[in-house]
Formats: C-alpha cells, structure tokens, sequence
C-alpha cells in the first residue's frame, strides 16, 4: 500500500489518476491517509458506472470524444470555471470525465449549464464533484 488508489477496492483503475498517486508517506515521512468517505464514494463510483480502466490524461481512440470533452472543458473555462485535475475512465461502452472544485453556486451552474451533474465528492470533502458520460457503444 503505497497510495491513496491503494485505500480503494479498485487499486488498478485509480493508480494512474492524480488523487490516487498521492503517496501514503509524504516526503517529510509523515502518514497522510485519504479520507474514508472519499475511498467509500471512489468505490461506488467505481461500482455505479462498471469502470473497466482509467484512461488517465490522454483518451485513446476515441477522438471523436476526446474533441467533446475538450471543446466542452474549453468553454467551461472560459464562462470562468476553474478546470483542472480531470480524470477520465472507461466502462466499455463510454467514456467518463470527471473532476472536483471548490465552487460557488454560479460556478456549479455552468458546469452543470455544459452537461455535468454533481456527483458525490471524489477527490476532497468540501469540493463539488462533476461527471459526464459520453457513450461510443452499446451496453451489454
């Protein structure tokens, strides 16, 4: 157990994003373990939306989705939302884009304005957490 993905039930699919490569032991030796109610929610994301793997920063094969979500990041950018920290995931059959802010009502407003609905919180306590799906393929 090395990183906060380790804390997790689905090690593999959150060792390649940024929260789940934070260390256990930071480089001043002490422990700094994630928040309990953060690896809960991690797990029934994980569950809800059968992630099959993180696609980490770069959505391969995809481009068609690719250009969605950057065109989509692009303009939520600009209404003035604070953009950072993506992650993104595979289910199979879609691709997930998630992230997680500090933000005020009107902030939440343009997220949600773009077609991300809050979810709950997945990196921090006390941030807002978005996600989108964008589907490529049939369900099974």
């Amino acid at each position: 157990m090395t990183n906060y993905a380790s804390k997790t039930d689905f090690n593999k699919i959150y060792c390649e994003c940024y929260w789940g490569r934070f260390p256990l032991i930071d480089h001043n030796g002490y422990n700094q373990n994630p928040e309990k109610e953060i690896c809960d929610n991690r797990n029934a994301f994980a569950i809800e939306y059968k992630l099959k793997k993180s696609i980490s920063y770069v959505i391969k094969g995809c481009r068609a989705i690719k250009n969605i979500f950057n065109h989509t990041l692009d303009e939520i950018a600009r209404q003035g939302a604070y953009v950072d920290h993506i992650e993104y995931y595979d289910t199979g059959y879609s691709v997930i884009c998630v992230t997680s802010h500090h933000c005020s009502d009107e902030i939440e407003k343009i997220w949600i304005k773009y077609g991300f609905h809050k979810i709950p919180p997945i990196y921090s306590i006390g941030q807002t957490s978005f996600a989108m799906e964008l589907f490529y393929g049939r369900k099974f």
